[in-house]
């Protein structure tokens, strides 16, 4: 597994920041990237039980944009609630529907998030998750 460069590492813990979101183009980069955030797309989503699989296996903790990885066993997910985004593209579509130009209707930015922990997964990892994280989480899976 290729190791991020100590500029990489350096840089996290001198301004205390996650490393950058990585994004995985097929199944085989997954199996270098290093790092437990990964940008949420159909070859992540795709392959998310190969992806879960590698960071349990290396005792990485996992943060995800979608709520089915953390089911899945990620360690946690933090994204818009998608149910949400549907009914706002459905409201846009109605407004269309009766006349409204797509052009000058504002852009929206979602509203609703979802938080979901895993706790199997952190005990697996020996992770403590602050009960004030448990307590502002939408799912806590057990």
């Amino acid at each position: 597994m290729r190791r991020r460069s100590s500029i990489d590492s350096s840089a996290s813990r001198s301004t205390r920041l996650a490393p950058p979101l990585r994004s995985a183009e097929t199944a085989d980069t997954m199996r270098l990237q290093d790092t437990g955030t990964f940008a949420s797309h159909a070859v992540t989503f795709s392959n998310r039980d190969l992806l879960i699989g590698l960071a349990a296996s290396n005792q990485l903790p996992s943060v995800f944009g979608d709520l089915v990885f953390a089911e899945s066993g990620g360690l946690l997910s933090y994204g818009s609630d998608l149910s949400a985004n549907f009914e706002g593209a459905a409201s846009y579509v109605d407004l269309i529907l009766k006349g409204a130009k797509p052009a000058e209707l504002p852009v929206q930015l979602p509203t609703k998030f979802e938080l979901v922990i895993n706790l199997k997964t952190a005990r697996a990892l020996g992770l403590t998750v602050p009960a004030r994280l448990l307590v502002s989480a939408s799912n806590v899976i057990e």
